[in-house]
């Protein structure tokens, strides 16, 4: 067998496994599961040594976003000259 036929022997060999598992208009084929699942919350077992440099670290975060200033520049008119765009930019503070 050579290579291209091979290729050509899985190309079909997978896209007979995909498309034998739904149905004409494209939906799973099999029963339909009536059970509601309930979302669960995530429950962790994080060392008390990790937990204290995460809280460390959203300590130093927090400190640093406190620390910013805003300051935003609206660029709203624009002038085009012939050879260059003109952008003015109005600043807000």
């Amino acid at each position: 067998m050579s290579t291209s036929e091979r290729s050509d022997y899985l190309q079909y060999s997978l896209s007979s496994y995909i498309t034998d598992r739904y149905t004409e208009d494209g939906h799973c084929k099999g029963p339909v599961s009536e059970r509601e699942l309930r979302p669960i919350r995530l429950q962790w077992d994080i060392p008390s040594d990790c937990l204290d440099v995460m809280e460390s670290s959203l300590r130093v975060a927090q400190a640093i976003a406190a620390d910013v200033d805003l300051h935003i520049q609206v660029y709203c008119s624009y002038w085009y000259n012939g050879d260059m765009l003109i952008i003015v930019p109005y600043q807000l503070r």
